[in-house]
């Protein structure tokens, strides 16, 4: 399989076996984005800002980096597709899923403070490409009929990959995180269940014992 990609594509034989995992990898996440609740997308992302990026292994960061790369707003379908150059260029750098991984932390530390009205700031030169999307003028015997109404588009570019990967964690965040709360022991932050105050029970427990050692202190 691996030289079959080699002959078609013309790249090396270890790009090969890279583009190979990419697809592989990319198919299993394409399945996930596609079918999991946005609620469950969102956990996902709590949990990978809870990791150790550095105590992944290659293999597991090559994972996390490609579902990353399905979160990227507005339009995730350049890297969600069958890639056809060389995967060296369209893998993430460790440099850049640190970056996220801390950008994220920071900004949910930011939002679920204390302090209401906070702002979380996405890092990236942002740019907006104007274009012409309508109409597409004909070639031929039929080149000189009037065009109809001519429609203009646009998009958003965020110039880096973290910057549209963090756009579209905090549009995912806008649209289901009616639940997302702050662990009012420790900060980190979880999707809550009904009027949950903490983020497990270790956390519930260490402000039970504050505070019956507060009462205890009270009575003497």
């Amino acid at each position: 399989m691996v030289t079959r990609a080699k002959r078609v594509s013309g790249i090396s034989t270890k790009d090969a076996i890279m583009l190979e995992k990419y697809q592989r990898v990319l198919q299993t996440t394409l399945q996930w984005s596609v079918m999991a609740p946005r609620e469950d997308r969102l956990r996902w992302i709590l949990e990978f800002a809870a990791e150790d990026i550095d105590a992944l292994t290659p293999d597991e960061r090559f994972e996390r980096a490609v579902r990353l790369r399905c979160f990227m707003w507005p339009d995730s379908s350049l890297w969600c597709s069958n890639p056809s150059s060389p995967p060296r260029t369209l893998l993430m750098p460790d440099a850049v899923l640190h970056q996220v991984h801390a950008e994220i932390n920071q900004g949910l530390r930011v939002v679920l403070g204390e302090q209401r009205n906070e702002e979380w700031y996405v890092p990236g030169p942002v740019r907006i490409a104007f274009y012409r999307a309508s109409p597409r003028f004909k070639k031929g015997p039929k080149a000189e009929t009037a065009p109809g109404r001519t429609r203009f588009a646009f998009r958003w570019d965020w110039g880096d990959d973290a910057g549209a990967i963090l756009a579209g964690i905090i549009h995912l965040i806008h649209d289901a995180g009616s639940r997302l709360r702050g662990c009012k022991e420790c900060g980190k932050a979880f999707i809550a269940v009904k009027r949950q105050l903490y983020c497990g029970e270790d956390c519930s427990q260490r402000k039970r014992d504050r505070d019956k050692r507060y009462r205890s202190q009270a009575r003497e």
